[in-house]
């Protein structure tokens, strides 16, 4: 299902309806459906291999280098998940249905987990 603008608001609509009734969620579609977009989102899935590249490839580099990587690998996290949570706004379950949807979730999901949850237990 595609993003659609209904204006008007029902009684019992859910959070997600009323919010795509918002004015942004116009202004998310035409930014997340835009080639810019997806030329930034594959500039930064560039960057992140590059940095996960250079952390397993080269691992007695100075820690200078070191955390600047791994501030650049957290950036680019940080990207994905805003691409996946404004996805699933726009298009609702329905994305998480395509297999691009499955596979950008799948991806994400594993890296939040390694990057971001697993440490805390560490």
């Amino acid at each position: 299902r595609a993003f659609h603008t209904q204006i008007t608001l029902e009684m019992g609509q859910s959070y997600i309806d009323r919010l795509r009734c918002f004015w942004g969620m116009k202004v998310l579609a035409g930014v997340i459906q835009s080639d810019r977009y997806d030329a930034f989102i594959n500039l930064v899935v560039l960057l992140n291999v590059l940095c996960i590249g250079m952390e397993v490839d080269r691992p007695d580099l100075p820690l200078l280098v070191q955390d600047i990587l791994t501030v650049t690998s957290a950036f680019c996290l940080a990207v994905f998940v805003v691409d996946v949570v404004s996805h699933c706004l726009l298009y609702d379950i329905n994305y998480l249905r395509t297999d691009w949807g499955k596979f950008d979730c799948l991806l994400t999901g594993v890296g939040v987990a390694v990057d971001w949850v697993a440490p805390l237990f560490v």
